[in-house]
């Protein structure tokens, strides 16, 4: 049984249901073929064996795209405060996470509605698994069903939020549905849950051309369902590598325990519990000693160590990640299986890893920060829906700055702002401020410092 047949038997998922979904919002289904893919990438990232391989390279690439990313809203020529403050609560703490969730799956969606009882937009985040498409426009998601679920005792409510295009504007419908044995079940009224008892089954946003939800995919073409608007997984022409590098790792486990020192010996020196028959010995000694019948009792210890094939598991290990690394648009050497491996300069590893910090720019500058500027225009559509009185002016900047340490070398870029200052190509209360984090006023009060502690050379000859 292969790595993905045995994370299937444990992967529960809400995809078989899709088909009376559509029904029950009389839609036409979209990207069938994707569903079946979800459901492999899913599986491997949340069970992936040993190695964890696919959840590894999510969780490394979402850090690194986003360690340092700054967002600044500006309305004029001022910060906007109420923009900055969505940016910070509401962005920020939950981009990393649902990236990650992005890579894996090919997409997550970002919905945003209006809590009336606090008086404020909050975000609801949704996994590819978690979507089902319904219409777009050339290659925008346009429209779609989110799915929500709750269990409560022995039952389990599915809420369905259709958001569709229609003249001028989207029709949101909300249905929920009660089943005990799983499956969609029977359509109850919103009112059985409480946190959405509040919710309007049926309500039209007019005259605004930004749909209420943002669709966050990747930004590689879908190769996998061909003129399709849904992302895919950035493992996605991984899968059989990564099931080849998880068969070699078991391999390696199972060399090294089954290769594990034991000592052989003659069952007549075991002491043996009277009363129950059992062998009288530690949890160590269970580990260390092996019976042997002995006809001659000539070999009463024998010592059993086995050479062990490390090294050649080792390196089937090492190509294999090699193969899953450049099938994941990295390089060869992103993620390297050697301990032997010295520490190297960020300087070195941009010359060695430029496929990777490629796919990183496109992560950046195609996915993420597109993103953010939909993000805030569909949070004003729902703000300015409920009249929110701190709702996002139209005319709002962003400054997105995603920071540049993954490319650079800090110690070397020190080293020459050291030298611009020497040469005066660089002020000292400039270099004080990036490099020491020192405010102006700092900055200058350190220098006048300098200057009193610096020894006053005397000139004996007058000259």
């Amino acid at each position: 049984m292969t790595l993905f047949e045995k994370v299937k038997g444990w992967f529960m998922n809400l995809l078989p249901i899709k088909d009376d979904v559509f029904r029950k919002f009389n839609l036409q289904a979209k990207d069938e073929a994707q569903n079946s893919l979800i459901e492999e990438w899913l599986a491997v990232y949340q069970n992936g064996g040993g190695l964890a391989f696919p959840a590894v390279v999510c969780w490394d690439l979402a850090k690194k795209a986003l360690g340092e990313l700054e967002i600044r809203a500006i309305s004029g020529s001022t910060e906007d405060k109420d923009a900055q403050n969505v940016i910070d609560t509401l962005l920020e703490p939950n981009l990393r996470g649902q990236l990650e969730y992005a890579l894996a799956l090919g997409g997550v969606v970002a919905r945003p509605w209006y809590d009336t009882v606090k008086e404020k937009v909050r975000v609801g985040w949704y996994t590819a698994d978690m979507i089902i498409p319904s219409a777009w426009d050339g290659d925008k998601l346009t429209g779609v069903v989110l799915i929500d679920q709750h269990i409560a005792k022995k039952n389990t409510y599915l809420k369905l939020e259709s958001i569709q295009p229609i003249e001028n504007g989207w029709n949101i419908k909300t249905k929920l549905f009660k089943s005990v044995g799983g499956g969609l079940g029977n359509e109850v009224s919103l009112t059985e849950v409480p946190m959405w008892a509040t919710i309007d089954p049926d309500v039209d946003i007019e005259n605004t051309p930004t749909p209420p939800f943002v669709y966050m995919k990747t930004p590689w073409a879908n190769n996998k369902v061909l003129n399709s608007p849904l992302g895919s997984s950035i493992y996605r022409d991984a899968m059989k590598a990564i099931e080849e590098l998880e068969k070699a790792y078991r391999a390696l486990c199972w060399e090294i325990e089954s290769g594990e020192r034991t000592v052989f010996v003659d069952d007549s020196m075991i002491m043996v519990d009277p009363n129950t028959g059992d062998d009288k010995m530690t949890q160590l000694e269970k580990k260390l000693y092996r019976k042997l019948s002995s006809t001659t009792a000539n070999d009463l210890l024998e010592p059993f160590s086995p050479v062990l094939r490390v090294d050649e598991l080792n390196a089937a290990i090492k190509t294999h990640l090699a193969i899953a690394c450049m099938a994941c648009h990295l390089d060869a050497g992103a993620y390297i299986y050697d301990q032997s491996m010295q520490a190297i300069t960020a300087t070195e590893v941009t010359a060695r890893q430029q496929q990777t910090y490629g796919t990183l720019v496109d992560i950046q500058s195609k996915m993420i920060e597109p993103f953010i500027y939909e993000y805030l225009d569909a949070i004003r559509v729902i703000q300015n829906l409920y009249d929110a009185k701190d709702a996002l002016v139209d005319n709002l900047e962003l400054s997105i700055d995603f920071g540049d340490s993954v490319l650079t070398d800090e110690q070397a870029d020190r080293s020459n702002a050291q030298n611009e200052v020497t040469v005066g190509l660089r002020s000292k209360v400039s270099y004080l401020m990036e490099y020491r984090g020192m405010s102006e006023a700092e900055a200058l009060k350190e220098i006048e410092r300098i200057k009193e502690e610096t020894p006053v050379a005397i000139d004996f000859f007058g000259a």
